[in-house]
Order: structure tokens, then C-alpha cells, then sequence
């Protein structure tokens, strides 16, 4: 069970990976490429566009324009990096029985795709990209409630605070705008400030933050943050060496996930 769900995943990073590189394929060159039936593909196909990652139209699929798809300003050049973080946490970071806070953002969201059949681990999050997840029957999500931000699919606000106030969470997945050792954890959009920080303080685990390389020394607008209250980041191997020494060295585990040798 567990080997055919990761062959299945690994083929849809490779639809992904594909239509990067090819633009407006055919679905049944799709299929012959990947050496598996058009009925497969199709339903690959159909899970993806559910998630906002690809469009289909007349025989033809492409990489759906993240801008449109989520509202959230991701370059998807980084598309597969975040896949390979978020495949990573899932079959390292994640024990039976955790309860986790998960918080807005792609990157963390994606890990709900890798989650292995046999955890039993329940998810609490105002990431409404977890209402489309296709994830194992011993997997619990847990949506707050809140104001919408359509621009982060977030669910955010003072009705959101109070729900996760009555959690003590186990360890806590956070997605971030940016992340360096003297401006800790930011964000753009300074509604996602105080859930992001409410997350932290109820939590007796870890924090685990999830960013790409893109995310990597940068610092933006509103801190939600220091970098002290990190247990580990998870990122990718083109980060920026001497910012990672400086996190390092502010006592954050750093974990580089290389994506050609995590698919491979």
C-alpha cells in the first residue's frame, strides 16, 4: 500500500515537472511519456486541477497560473522544490497520534498529499487548501473558523484565534513570506499575523517552518516571529549557504531537501 501511493505521487510530480517543461501538452502524450493507461493520467489530472495546479481543456492540460488558482503570490518555478519539502516533512516529521497546527500556504498544505495510509494524526488549520486534500481515512482535518482572505485561502480573524486557543498542539507546520536570521519569521499580509502566532504559543512541540529557497533571507512587512522559537526549517538546496549558517547559528535545525534525489 504504501509503495503504490508513492509511485503515484512520483508520477504526478512528474505531470507537474513535465507540463513546466512542456506547455499545453496532449493528455495522451501524457500518457505514453509516462508509460501508463489515459484513464490513469485523466484521473491524475482530475486530483490536480482540484488542487489549482493544472488546467485541462479540449485534450490539452497545462500549469494552471498560480495567481488565478490561489490568489497567493507564488512563483511556480519553485513548484517542485515545495513538493519535495513537503514529501519530505510527511514521511519524516509526522508521528501517530500528532496533533499539528498547519497554517495558510502552499507549501504546508502540500504535505497533506504525502501523508502515509497508517498515521493516525489529526491536522488543525484555517488553510482552506486543506478542504481539497485527498488524504487517508486516519488523517483528521480540522478547519477554523474566521473571516475569508481570498487573496491566502485563509481563514483568518477573531473567530479564528479562539478555536485554536483550545488546542495544545503536538508540533506546528508554518509556511512563511520570509525568513532570515535577523528578521525571523514575516509575512505580507498582516492578518495572518496573530494565527501565525497563536499557532506557536500552543504548541508544546516543534515549529517546523516550510519555506523554498525563494523564501530564504528575505524579510517582509509584518513579523509574526524570532527566529529562536524554531525548532527546524525545512528548505531546499539552493538556498543561500550563508544565510542558513546564520539561522544555523541562531540554533535552528536546518534541513535541505535536494528534489532530484527525493523523486528519484
Amino acid at each position: 500500500m504504501k509503495n503504490k501511493k508513492s509511485v503515484v505521487e512520483m508520477r504526478r510530480a512528474q505531470i507537474l515537472n513535465t507540463l513546466h517543461e512542456n506547455p499545453h501538452m496532449k493528455v495522451d502524450g501524457l500518457a505514453e511519456l509516462l508509460g501508463v493507461s489515459s484513464i490513469t493520467i485523466r484521473r491524475d489530472l482530475q486530483l490536480l486541477e482540484s488542487r489549482g495546479l493544472v488546467k485541462r481543456l479540449y485534450g490539452k492540460v497545462k500549469i494552471a497560473d498560480p495567481l488565478q488558482s490561489t490568489g497567493h503570490l507564488t512563483n511556480s518555478s519553485h513548484l517542485r522544490e515545495m513538493q519535495a519539502i513537503a514529501l519530505y516533512v510527511a514521511k519524516n516529521m509526522i508521528n501517530n497520534g500528532d496533533t499539528i497546527f498547519l497554517n495558510a500556504g502552499q507549501t504546508v498544505s502540500k504535505v497533506l498529499d504525502y501523508i502515509e495510509p497508517d498515521i493516525d494524526v489529526t491536522f488543525i488549520t484555517n488553510n482552506l487548501l486543506a478542504i481539497s486534500a485527498n488524504v487517508p481515512a486516519n488523517v483528521h482535518i480540522m478547519i477554523t473558523g474566521g473571516e475569508l482572505l481570498p487573496s491566502h485561502n485563509a481563514l483568518v480573524g477573531e473567530f479564528t484565534v479562539p478555536s485554536l486557543r483550545t488546542v495544545v498542539a503536538s508540533k506546528t507546520f508554518l509556511g512563511v513570506n520570509g525568513i532570515s536570521a535577523a528578521g525571523g519569521l514575516t509575512t505580507s499580509t498582516i492578518q495572518t499575523v496573530v494565527v501565525a502566532r497563536t499557532m506557536i504559543e500552543c504548541c508544546n512541540g516543534p515549529i517546523i517552518v516550510l519555506a523554498d529557497s525563494s523564501k530564504i533571507g528575505k524579510r517582509l512587512n509584518f513579523h509574526f516571529g524570532d527566529i529562536e522559537k524554531i525548532s527546524y526549517l525545512v528548505t531546499d538546496t539552493k538556498a543561500d549557504p550563508e544565510e542558513i549558517a546564520r539561522i544555523q547559528a541562531a540554533g535552528v535545525k536546518v534541513i535541505l531537501v535536494d528534489p532530484d534525489t527525493i523523486f528519484n
